[in-house]
């Protein structure tokens, strides 16, 4: 049941992907299918891994260390303060009716937006270090508009309202990383 779960989140996340809203429609809505959108954090777990060993030897000064244990933990902190920060904002905005669908939709987006970071840091490392500042905008860039196409179908909202969600969820992953580095 889980890959078959698996499956169904990425091709939903895939038509997304290419700007096509009625991604959303494949999701599995119901509670179940909410809760299940959960596992999308192991799917992940493996390009994380991957990015953060790409990046640990795109350095020019030689080897980055990883600390692995906290970048686990940071990762999962991550995967679990969306659902809590979309729970205020969906009340705040009177959208709660679309909680379940937002938060399944993201879990199964990362996977995608994800693996799309993998390939673009690869592809970025094999550039001479002074021509990598315009990919990684790019790619970050790339990342956020999907995030946010993601979150404004999920919620059937505006593009500022979308806007509004991704940043506070931007700014929040980078006050945890902060926390996080702090206690690591």
């Amino acid at each position: 049941m889980a890959i078959a779960d698996a499956l169904r989140g990425f091709a939903a996340a895939s038509i997304l992907a290419r700007g096509d809203a009625r991604g959303i429609e494949l999701l599995d809505l119901s509670v179940g299918g909410f809760w299940r959108s959960f596992q999308a954090v192991f799917w992940l777990m493996p390009l994380h891994g991957l990015l953060l060993f790409v990046l640990s030897r795109s350095d020019e000064a030689g080897l980055v260390e990883i600390d692995w244990t906290s970048e686990d933990v940071s990762l999962f902190a991550r995967f679990a303060m969306f659902p809590l920060l979309a729970l205020v904002l969906t009340r705040l905005m009177g959208l709660t009716a679309r909680y379940v669908p937002l938060v399944t939709a993201v879990n199964w987006a990362s996977v995608l937006q994800g693996g799309f970071l993998v390939v673009a840091i690869l592809l970025i490392s094999l550039l001479p270090a002074d021509a990598r500042g315009m990919p990684q905008f790019v790619a970050f860039a790339t990342t956020m508009v999907y995030g946010w196409f993601v979150v404004r179908s999920a919620l059937r909202t505006t593009g500022g309202v979308a806007f509004g969600f991704v940043l506070a969820d931007f700014l929040s992953s980078l006050l945890l990383d902060q926390l996080l580095d702090r206690l690591f």
